[in-house]
């Protein structure tokens, strides 16, 4: 009923409203058009109607509230509460309070949440670790709560020892906490170079792959690594010579095959010095060189006596190979150099 009320003056009061802007439009209209002396607007029939509608919204709205009133008197009371009955509430359980209106006598009841009764105990300082905290206990039921309140307070440094540079770190200062033992570390300059120990063969060089070779550092166990140069095909050693009467030399020298294949031609070519290392020339070619080619085969793993002669000087001392070039039975041609293989000579 009072849903249906409230609706039923709500729009009473819009029709009432609406009327009286209609009508005060119309003669705000009709005084412009006079004053201007336009043609005077008939206005009769809308003010009649204007005139019907706000008195009879005026007469809705009324008779509406006494209706209400009479029906409902608590949903236009201006209501005075007075406490009837009220329980408090503690720690743990909601109270509540009853109150009626001395008006309508409409009642409510008001809940109370549980709550407690907080005196501070006791105050624990701040420290560098921890914030100031208040030890707060209830009165009522001895529950206590602790409240972080404020900053840290700042370390309290103070030198704890020294640890020299290293390979792996600076020079450190380890700074100590006076009041709560925690350290920091200042590092100051720079790490000092590594100590290495030997080079180490770590992987093996073969014909066909280069090697590896490792060193450790003594004091960090850092490790490095550098490449070892492939093993050479052939190894050269034993290398003699002899010069006859006419001054013809003649050069032995000793190939060992290190390949596991069978080499088909070793070609080699050298130049040839005295004795205080300048270069010197076969008398008949004018030559300072000289290059010969062996026929094998030469087997995997055999050592075999290669013998050259043909060069004619005698203050011949020493030879130096300036080329040395294999051809294997398979076709495959190689020119040995100190830049790419070890253990060419021995």
């Amino acid at each position: 009923m009072t849903q249906t009320l409230t609706i039923l003056i709500a729009l009473s009061v819009l029709a009432l409203m609406g009327s009286m802007a209609i009508l005060v439009a119309l003669l705000i209209m009709k005084a412009i058009k006079s004053f201007m002396k336009k043609e005077t607007i008939k206005l009769k029939k809308p003010i009649v109607i204007s005139a019907i509608v706000a008195p009879c919204s005026l007469f809705v709205i009324i008779v509406s509230m006494i209706v209400g009133q009479s029906t409902d008197p608590t949903a236009w009371c201006a209501h005075e509460y007075t406490v009837l009955e009220q329980q408090d509430a503690n720690c743990t359980n909601s109270g509540y309070i009853k109150k009626m209106c001395s008006l309508c006598n409409n009642e409510i009841t008001e809940t109370i949440e549980p709550y407690h009764i907080w005196i501070e105990d006791s105050v624990i300082e701040a420290t560098c670790t921890s914030q100031k905290q208040i030890k707060k206990k209830c009165t009522r039921c001895e529950t206590t709560e602790y409240e972080k309140v404020g900053d840290l307070l700042n370390h309290s440094w103070i030198e704890d020892r020294v640890i020299e540079a290293t390979c792996s770190h600076p020079k450190q200062h380890i700074n100590k906490c006076s009041m709560c033992g925690t350290t920091e570390t200042i590092e100051d300059g720079s790490t000092i170079p590594h100590s290495f120990g030997d080079w180490l063969v770590s992987i093996d060089p073969t014909t066909e792959k280069e090697g590896q070779q490792t060193r450790k550092c003594t004091v960090c166990d850092y490790s490095e690594n550098k490449a070892i140069l492939k093993k050479s095909p052939i190894t050269i050693f034993d290398q003699s010579y002899s010069i006859d009467f006419l001054g013809g030399v003649e050069i032995t020298r000793k190939i060992k095959n290190n390949t596991d294949k069978v080499i088909k031609y070793i070609t080699l070519e050298w130049k040839c010095y005295n004795a205080v290392d300048d270069v010197i020339y076969d008398k008949f070619t004018g030559k300072s060189t000289q290059k010969l080619r062996w026929t094998g085969p030469f087997d995997s793993g055999t050592t075999t006596n290669l013998t050259a002669n043909g060069f004619y000087n005698s203050t011949f001392s020493n030879a130096i190979l300036t080329e040395i070039q294999i051809e294997f039975m398979d076709g495959q041609i190689i020119n040995i150099t100190s830049e790419e293989y070890t253990e060419i000579f021995k």
